[in-house]
């Protein structure tokens, strides 16, 4: 998933081929309808330190709008400390946090309520999204 000729996508190869390349032979290709992206965006989110555990920072929820697709599309979240290359998905947080770390987020037909999770060590996160114009549920 990224950039492509200039182009955002989702790109699947089979073995022993390599997907950042033009072969037309993907096993799943976002320019043919598979996975069409539909918004995307990121950003870096600051917390705020917990009085009560040092090293601790929480953060608010952090919404995200987009053209209203008129049912729940599938989404994916992911996120990294700020200082990291770029946000992840799944979460790049979630090698070194604590094994019950997840992102909850509220997905409607026209945004998403990302609830930004607490870190530890860490008082900003970059968050990132990808919405697909799939429907997933009602």
């Amino acid at each position: 998933m990224g950039l492509k000729n200039g182009r955002m996508g989702f790109w699947v190869s089979p073995a022993g081929i390599d997907a950042s390349g033009e072969t037309g032979r993907m096993v799943l290709n976002s320019d043919y309808g598979h996975l069409q992206i539909h918004a995307t965006g990121s950003a870096t989110v600051t917390g705020t330190a917990d009085p009560a555990r040092p090293n601790y920072y929480y953060y608010s929820d952090y919404v995200v709008s987009f053209a209203d697709l008129g049912y729940r599309p599938l989404v994916m979240i992911g996120n990294a400390a700020a200082n990291d290359r770029g946000a992840s998905i799944p979460s790049a947080l979630m090698m070194w946090q604590a094994a019950t770390y997840q992102i909850a987020t509220e997905v409607r037909s026209n945004g998403l309520t990302i609830d930004v999770p607490e870190t530890y060590a860490t008082d900003s996160q970059i968050i990132a999204w990808v919405v697909f114009k799939n429907r997933v549920y009602d």
